[in-house]
């Protein structure tokens, strides 16, 4: 929370005993050093809020006692490597507000302590990997504006202890929506998923907010709402239900 400026040295591998990092709300530029691999007693990495650039590292595969990753709000392109799913330690993953692309398949794991995912606001494309619903700590799984296709998958039933569901707009970012009219609606969304709501969604103990807003999905939601649910938020404009 300054004004740095300037880009980070290859220097601060060299500090094998650091375990927080925190450089958030500066304005630091450039793309992250493979020497932060080196950095092994690592457990914090809070860079959101700057300006940084490129894709993220490889190298931080390496980094096996990490446990929050807060890179959001920068401006990391390119795809997320698979080494991620090495980070077995941790807990809070924030990368929203980024241009990361691709699919994200090979990146999450079942043996992952995952328990706060926000992919949030990038061009994240292909299938939602089903792999993300068996994390087995899995709370909050936030997916919004991406450039996802095809349809909810009914393994997302498989997080038993999700609680917040973000998923609205899952193919409306803006370099990869074009737009589809409802018939007799007047109403306008972008790149639709396919399908509708798996019934077993609603049966999930522990969700309190399901935000599927801007999907176009389809069906009904008549008869399958438990009466004693735990939802407090329930978003599902634009949706055909």
């Amino acid at each position: 929370d300054n004004a740095f400026t300037g880009q980070l040295s290859h220097e601060l591998g060299a500090l094998p005993q650091l375990q927080g990092f925190f450089l958030y709300k500066n304005l630091f530029t450039g793309s992250l050093p493979s020497d932060l691999g080196n950095l092994s007693s690592l457990k914090f990495i809070y860079f959101n809020d700057n300006q940084f650039t490129g894709p993220l590292p490889s190298h931080l595969g390496q980094l096996q006692v990490l446990e929050e990753v807060l890179l959001f709000n920068n401006l990391f392109d390119g795809s997320l490597p698979s080494e991620l799913s090495l980070c077995t330690a941790v807990r809070i993953f924030r990368l929203q507000g980024n241009k990361l692309l691709g699919p994200i398949e090979n990146v999450f794991r079942g043996d992952m302590a995952v328990d706060h995912l926000d992919l949030s606001d990038n061009e994240l494309s292909g299938s939602l990997p089903v792999s993300l619903f068996a994390l087995p700590s899995i709370s909050t799984i936030a997916l919004s504006l991406n450039c996802f296709e095809g349809q909810l998958p009914p393994e997302m039933c498989a997080a038993r202890s999700v609680s917040v569901l973000s998923l609205d707009g899952l193919g409306a970012a803006r370099d990869c929506k074009h737009t589809v009219t409802v018939p007799f609606s007047g109403v306008t969304l972008f790149n639709t998923l396919e399908g509708t709501i798996p019934t077993c969604v609603w049966a999930l103990p522990l969700l309190q907010v399901l935000h599927l807003t801007g999907n176009g999905l389809t069906g009904s939601i008549y008869g399958h709402l438990p009466s004693n649910s735990s939802l407090t938020t329930l978003s599902l404009g634009r949706c055909q239900h």
